[in-house]
């Protein structure tokens, strides 16, 4: 389980429907919210509302993206000329159902939300 705040977009701007043009307003109130503590945590902090949404989980995956300039050229590294990386962080293809994981927990806001994600193996290896 992932909190969906610490999720990113893997795009801008996301379509403003599904592909079986059901709303994103209707997945939203669909979600089942429940109580939730974090397993081996105490006190108030491992608290959580779980989101189990009416669709399947969506698949995360950590990624360290290139860095852009402000035309969207990569910056690189001025001695090596190796692309800049930026930080590692979780990031999702399934963008609609991402948007409305994060409402949702926008709110439940104060309360920290977690939701079913799948981890998805990338290989780093550039050889192909």
């Amino acid at each position: 389980v992932m909190n969906p705040l610490a999720i990113r977009f893997s795009q801008p701007r996301i379509n403003p429907a599904f592909a079986d043009d059901s709303d994103f307003e209707t997945a939203i109130a669909a979600m089942v919210r429940r109580s939730a503590r974090l397993a081996g945590a105490a006190g108030p902090a491992a608290d959580r509302i779980y989101l189990q949404a009416p669709f399947p989980p969506i698949e995360v995956v950590s990624w360290r993206p290139k860095l852009r300039g402000p035309d969207g050229t990569a910056l690189k590294d001025k001695t090596t000329g190796a692309p800049l990386l930026g930080e590692e962080r979780w990031f999702t293809m399934d963008n609609r159902r991402l948007y409305c994981l994060q409402r949702a927990a926008l709110e439940a806001w104060p309360h920290l939300c977690c939701a079913q994600v799948n981890v998805a193996n990338v290989s780093t290896d550039r050889k192909v």
